[in-house]
C-alpha cells in the first residue's frame, strides 16, 4: 500500500515510516528486562541502581496507598520512586494530571530487550521467535476481515493527531510501521491485525479517526501495536493459544517432512524455509509436553504495554490509557510493578521527565 506522490518509507503526510535511520538494529535480543544494560549511553548517564526495590503498596491498585508510598519514598530520599508513585496515585484516582510531552529518547536493541518479561527468554521463546511468522502464516487468523480504507491525514478530525503519535512511536522504538488502515468498527486507537503470509496490518480505530484523543493515549497504543510486530509477540498475541498449541504439535512433523504429512504439518512446512527447518531441528526439545502458551500470551501482552509506556511519555497517562480500554487488573498491576522495578529505573531515569517545580528546570 502506498500513498500517491509520497515516498514509500513515509507515512501519510510525509512522516517517517521507519525509525531505522536514527535507531539501527531492529531485532531485539531476548533478555530479562531487569538485567541492567548500558546500551549506547555514556557511563555517566547510567543511573545508580538500588540493590533492591522496596515492597510495593498493598493493595496494588489503590491510589491512596500509592500516595502514601510516594511520601514514604520521598522521606527515604528516593525522589525517583516518589515522583513515579505520585503520578500512579493520580492516575488510579482518575486524575488526568499533566499531559506528557512526546518522548525524546530513542531505544536501541538492549533497551528494547528490557521491555520483555523474563518469561519471554529461553529456548521456547527463542523457537517461537524464529518461526513466529511461519506459525502466523499457517494459522486461520490470516483469514480475518479484510483491511479497511487507507488511513490518511484527511480521514477524519482526529487523523492528524493520530499520525503524529504514530510517527513519534516509530522514532522512539525504531520499528517500521506497516501502512495504516482504518477500522470500520470502534476499537483501540491502534491495533495490530493478521494479514496473509504471516504479515501484519496496522489498524486505526474509528474513535481515533473521528475525534482527537489525548496525545499520550494515542502514543501508548501506537507503541503497543508497533512492538507487537516482533515475531515472538506477533504469534503469541495474534494466534489463540489453542490454535497455537495445535500448530506446535504439528511443528516436529513439519520440520522433518515426509510423504504423509497431516494437513496442519503440510501447511506449516510450506512457510518454513529450508535453513529455518535445519535450525529448528535441534531445538524441538524446547516444546516439552505442555508449553505454557496462555502464560506466554499474557507476558506478550505485558511486553506490549511496556512499549506503550515508553512511547506514551508518562506513567500516569499510560495507566489511564490501559484503564480506558478496560484492561484486566492483572495488566495494570504488572505495569505498575515494572514502573517500580530497577529495570525501569535503569531504562528511563536518564530521560524520564518526572513532574517537578519549575525551578528544577524539567
Amino acid at each position: 500500500m502506498r500513498v500517491a506522490g509520497e515516498r514509500r518509507d513515509t507515512l501519510p503526510g510525509g512522516l517517517p515510516m521507519d525509525g531505522a535511520s536514527t535507531n539501527p538494529g531492529l531485532v531485539p535480543v531476548l533478555l530479562p528486562y531487569d538485567e541492567a544494560r548500558r546500551g549506547d549511553r555514556p557511563p555517566e548517564e547510567v543511573p545508580t541502581v538500588a540493590p533492591r526495590s522496596p515492597a510495593l503498596p498493598t493493595p496494588l491498585l489503590d491510589g491512596r496507598e500509592w500516595r502514601a508510598w510516594s511520601e514514604a519514598r520521598a522521606r527515604a530520599g528516593d525522589g525517583w520512586l516518589g515522583g513515579l508513585a505520585r503520578e500512579v496515585a493520580q492516575a488510579l484516582e482518575g486524575e488526568p494530571g499533566t499531559a506528557p510531552e512526546a518522548p525524546r529518547w530513542l531505544l536501541g536493541e538492549p533497551e528494547r530487550a528490557q521491555l520483555l518479561p523474563r518469561e519471554l527468554s529461553g529456548p521456547l521463546a527463542g523457537m517461537l521467535s524464529a518461526c513466529g511468522v511461519a506459525l502466523l502464516a499457517a494459522s486461520s487468523e490470516t483469514q480475518g476481515p479484510p483491511p479497511g480504507q487507507p488511513f490518511t491525514a484527511g480521514a477524519g478530525p482526529g487523523a492528524p493527531a493520530a499520525l503524529e503519535a504514530l510517527a513519534s512511536a516509530v522514532r522512539v522504538l525504531g520499528l517500521r510501521s506497516p501502512p495504516p488502515g482504518c477500522m470500520a468498527q470502534a476499537g483501540p486507537p491502534f491495533a495490530l491485525g493478521a494479514g496473509a503470509g504471516g504479515a501484519v496490518r496496522l489498524q486505526v480505530g474509528a474513535f481515533a479517526v473521528q475525534r482527537t484523543l489525548p496525545a499520550g493515549e494515542l502514543r501508548f497504543f501506537a507503541g503497543r501495536a508497533l512492538f507487537t510486530q516482533l515475531p515472538l509477540l506477533r504469534v503469541l498475541r495474534l494466534v489463540p493459544p489453542e490454535q497455537l498449541e495445535a500448530l506446535l504439535s504439528a511443528l516436529p512433523a513439519a520440520v522433518r517432512g515426509g510423504r504423509r504429512l497431516a494437513p496442519a504439518a503440510h501447511a506449516l512446512r510450506a512457510h518454513l524455509p529450508g535453513d529455518l527447518r535445519s535450525q529448528l531441528a535441534g531445538t524441538l526439545g524446547a516444546l516439552g509436553d505442555a508449553p505454557p502458551l496462555e502464560e506466554l500470551a499474557m507476558c506478550a501482552r505485558h511486553a506490549a504495554n511496556r512499549a506503550g509506556l515508553v512511547t506514551c511519555g508518562g506513567v500516569g497517562a499510560a495507566v489511564l490509557a490501559l484503564r480506558s480500554k478496560r484492561a484486566l487488573d492483572e495488566e495494570v498491576a504488572e505495569l505498575l510493578r515494572f514502573v517500580a522495578s530497577d529495570g525501569w529505573r535503569v531504562l528511563a531515569a536518564p530521560w524520564y521527565p518526572l513532574s517537578a517545580p519549575p525551578a528544577a528546570g524539567r
